[in-house]
């Protein structure tokens, strides 16, 4: 599943097959993009939890896995970035148009 503004993508969902690529086989995953400056921290606080973004750039995105018990809220914050980081880089007029104006 893909969300999209403005014709670009801000998060994924997926499950990676089994024979992925290790630590991605099998998890369910979130991809968003991400500040850079926090993606290290994340990483750091959440090792089994929040990884380099799965077949994206893992300094500009992250895989979350839906299915370790990060908190809720943590997870809303992320999706709520990635759509403000990739909404701020439209043109103007893109939007303009997606905020109904």
């Amino acid at each position: 599943m893909v969300y999209w503004v403005g014709g670009r993508q801000f998060a994924c969902e997926l499950t990676a097959s089994p024979g992925a690529k290790p630590p991605y086989a099998g998890r369910h995953l979130l991809s968003l993009k991400c500040d850079p400056d926090r993606i290290l921290g994340l990483r750091a606080e959440h090792p089994e939890s929040v990884l380099p973004g799965y077949y994206s750039d893992g300094r500009t995105w992250v895989s979350v896995d839906l299915d370790t018990d990060l908190p809720e809220g943590l997870v809303r914050d992320l999706c709520d970035m990635s759509y403000d980081l990739v909404f701020s880089k439209l043109p103007k007029r893109v939007q303009r148009e997606v905020a109904g104006e």
